[in-house]
């Protein structure tokens, strides 16, 4: 039992994978096109927002995201 939980504490630590998702932690603003509309020469609608990532807790990633639609 305590060979199976010292392998279980060992794979539950960060790994390299990990170092890249923090890279991505930070305030991020976007632009967004979506094509609605069938008719191929419509214009596309278009939205800003902000997605906020951030670490939370040691293996997972949280992520907040708004959409600023003004119409």
């Amino acid at each position: 039992m305590q060979k199976m939980m010292t392998q279980m504490m060992e794979l539950a630590k960060p790994g390299e994978n990990h170092k890249l998702l923090a890279d991505l932690a930070g305030t991020w603003t976007y632009n967004i096109k979506m094509w609605m509309n069938p008719d191929p020469n419509a214009k596309p609608e278009e939205y800003k927002g902000t997605a906020v990532r951030k670490p939370m807790m040691v293996r997972q990633r949280e992520k907040e995201i708004r959409i600023f639609m003004d119409r």
